[in-house]
């Protein structure tokens, strides 16, 4: 038999709806179908990744030698030789990457200690994208909805994972700047409101480690700062404070070693202006603005696909958050320029856009 909407009337006044019969069972019905549903995709993608990462990693154990890992190797033999790095041997580096392979050479003979690091360090980017998740959720939601966030939380780490392996390699000074950078962001945001005097250094400690790998770097962490700081004041005390922390100890380490000289007059001229002179800075700075990266992004290589739709999302939800709201009508055709761009270049270049 059919529900039945029963009415009752006051006065003259329009009729009044009472609530139809089964509404909320059936509803509480939905609500639980679509739990399980959800909860199946996302186990099945939590099982996915977690076969792709074991995969990946069970190739990195095999400990092959490629791209500039070998340079690495010779850089940290010269150290443990008494060599001056940047005057007698010169690698475009800075000088925390030729450590760790010297220090592996010292307990392993090889790279096998630098190896073990990596791995480990791959390994625990989706533990740690989860446990930050979880941290950061909101803590009235019901347990399985906050475990949705670390399920989805560590599926995006393992898509940073297997999307660095594939652009770099074994060895990389990427996988250490990378994770010494993803370390800083959760610290410094590791709890919500204002951050400790501990937590400022320590994630300073991190950035050095990061700028002391890779020095672009620099540029991933000051990215994380804007689009995590509420305000000014939170932009001051989670980047620049931790900043100058890494540069104030950074310093110090530099010139105990005796390497202070040779980085600020020949390793630093030499990255800031020979090796940008020669891939002609402007195109350079044109290519990282455009919005084609976020394109290729999303449709170049087996793995990165979803992780540029991600990117693409935490682009318009910072676009939104960071505005007052009578404009965020302005954020929302931005974002629909952007969307638009990418399916409109998609269509007359030929290419589709994969989700694989």
């Amino acid at each position: 038999m059919k529900n039945v909407t029963l009415t009752q009337t006051c006065d003259s006044s329009s009729p009044i709806p009472l609530q139809r019969f089964g509404d909320t069972q059936w509803r509480s019905h939905v609500e639980k179908i679509g739990a399980v549903l959800i909860g199946l995709i996302v186990a099945a993608s939590v099982g996915k990744a977690a076969l792709e990462l074991y995969s990946m990693l069970r190739f990195e154990v095999s400990g092959p030698i490629e791209g500039d890992s070998l340079i690495y190797l010779i850089m940290g033999k010269a150290l443990l030789h008494g060599t001056e790095i940047y005057t007698d041997l010169y690698e475009s580096k800075p000088p925390f990457i030729f450590l760790i392979f010297a220090v592996s050479q010292l307990l392993s003979g090889g790279t096998g200690f630098a190896l073990l690091l990596d791995c480990i360090m791959l390994a625990s980017v989706p533990v740690l994208f989860g446990i930050f998740a979880w941290n950061n959720s909101n803590v009235d939601r019901v347990v399985w909805e906050r475990l949705l966030t670390v399920a989805l939380g560590s599926i995006t780490g393992a898509l940073f994972v297997l999307r660095l392996q594939q652009v770099t390699g074994t060895l990389q000074a990427e996988v250490f700047g990378f994770f010494f950078t993803f370390l800083y962001i959760i610290t410094a945001w590791w709890e919500k409101g204002d951050i400790s005097r501990h937590r400022i250094l320590l994630s300073g400690l991190f950035l050095l480690c990061a700028i002391g790998t890779k020095e672009p770097f620099i540029l991933g962490a000051l990215a994380a700062a804007i689009f995590f700081s509420y305000n000014l004041r939170q932009f001051l005390r989670h980047f620049l404070l931790p900043l100058a922390v890494a540069i104030g100890i950074g310093t110090v380490l530099l010139l105990i070693t005796g390497l202070l000289h040779s980085y600020i007059f020949i390793h630093l001229p030499a990255m800031l202006f020979a090796r940008t002179d020669s891939s002609n800075l402007w195109n350079l700075l044109r290519k990282a603005s455009s919005i084609s990266v976020l394109y290729s992004s999303i449709t170049t290589g087996s793995t990165v696909a979803l992780l540029g739709y991600f990117t693409a999302l935490c682009w318009f939800n910072a676009c939104c958050l960071k505005v007052k709201k009578r404009s965020r009508c302005l954020s929302y055709c931005f974002s629909f320029a952007v969307a638009w761009y990418v399916g409109v270049h998609s269509f007359y270049s030929g290419e589709s856009i994969s989700c694989r």
